[in-house]
């Protein structure tokens, strides 16, 4: 009876040894493949900063990996010095990369009427400057969070909504 107890006992401490050591694996969460990720954040997100209210940001990610990204003036008066004729405060282009929950924008052209004296005599000119942000989807992906630091070193909290 003994010898049969310890066969038991040596089985039934192998069995739990070994179930031990496979369930013992990674405890951090799957990561999101990043096409899927990608996918959720592609379309155009808008962003309306607090002290601004007729001031628009829209940021859009195409699946191709480029975005385009503008500040607007959504009441435009056209006796303003301050826009161009379209009410563009700032337009962006470039491309983007995601890593790790991280939004990385790559500025690859700029055009800034509100820098110039004369708006109308805007350009298109080359912008070789990038700006990592932390972001979370939240709402059924419908609402980013972006965590930053800004071009002038000024970190940032931003909740951007998708609007396509």
């Amino acid at each position: 009876m003994k010898k049969i107890f310890s066969i038991l006992s040596l089985v039934l401490m192998f069995a739990c040894c070994n179930l031990a050591l496979t369930s013992c694996g990674d405890d951090d969460e799957d990561e999101i493949p990043e096409d899927k990720v990608v996918n959720q954040l592609a379309g155009t997100w808008e962003y309306y900063e607090p002290g601004y209210p007729n001031t628009v940001r829209s940021l859009t990610l195409n699946e191709d990996g480029t975005f385009t990204l503008f500040t607007k003036d959504i009441v435009f008066d056209p006796n303003s010095t301050e826009t161009d004729k379209e009410g563009y405060l700032f337009k962006y282009k470039g491309k983007y990369t995601i890593s790790n929950n991280k939004l990385i924008l790559n500025y690859e052209s700029a055009y800034e009427p509100i820098l110039l004296k004369d708006p109308n005599e805007a350009e298109w000119h080359q912008e070789d400057r990038s700006t990592e942000a932390t972001f979370e989807l939240q709402e059924g992906n419908n609402v980013m969070r972006l965590i930053g630091v800004n071009k002038d070193r000024d970190a940032f909290v931003e909740i951007w909504k998708k609007v396509k």
